[in-house]
């Protein structure tokens, strides 16, 4: 099935760790464990994707890099921990912006849609979600000319596609 901005945007949630309890499982460095308040989020058996981006260093701009994940298993014993698989990851290379990456890891998991058919897109970036409503990044120039060729081509390129749904 292929997918519509219509679709899209009703798929597409921020995630919100005060309405599930746990850490959003895609974030870097803290996947292998999370701390349980209520029930797994995907225990219904749904289809759901969370997406995230890192940047590192001090400045605004840097070495970034995105990713989604499923939550396969989870275990609400003590141990809390939840098994996740990496559905795609990027690699830390492009000078950018973390919620420019962020926006990137959201259209590459509807890119996906027709293939896995999400019930639902997490991402924790509420700017990242307003412009995939959008359909455009609101990037202020100053920050836009210092990303890298191969990061600012992949931004518009994501910019572009939404465009055609």
């Amino acid at each position: 099935m292929k997918i519509t901005h219509v679709k899209a945007i009703s798929i597409l949630k921020q995630y919100d760790k005060k309405e599930t309890g746990w850490e959003n499982p895609a974030d870097f460095g803290k996947h292998k464990t999370a701390k349980v308040k209520v029930a797994f989020p995907n225990r219904s058996g749904k289809k759901v994707i969370y997406v995230d981006a890192s940047k590192t260093g001090k400045s605004v701009v840097g070495p970034t890099e995105w990713q989604g994940v499923i939550v396969t298993k989870a275990s609400l014993s003590i141990p809390f921990t939840i098994d996740t698989e990496m559905v795609y990851k990027s690699g830390l290379n492009d000078i950018g912006h973390n919620n420019s990456a962020e926006f990137i890891a959201i259209v590459d998991a509807l890119r996906l849609y027709e293939h896995y058919e999400w019930d639902t897109v997490y991402s924790d970036s509420k700017t990242a979600v307003s412009w995939v409503v959008k359909k455009k990044t609101n990037i202020d120039p100053s920050i836009r000319s210092r990303f890298s060729p191969d990061f600012l081509s992949r931004l518009e390129e994501a910019e572009d596609w939404l465009k055609t749904i």
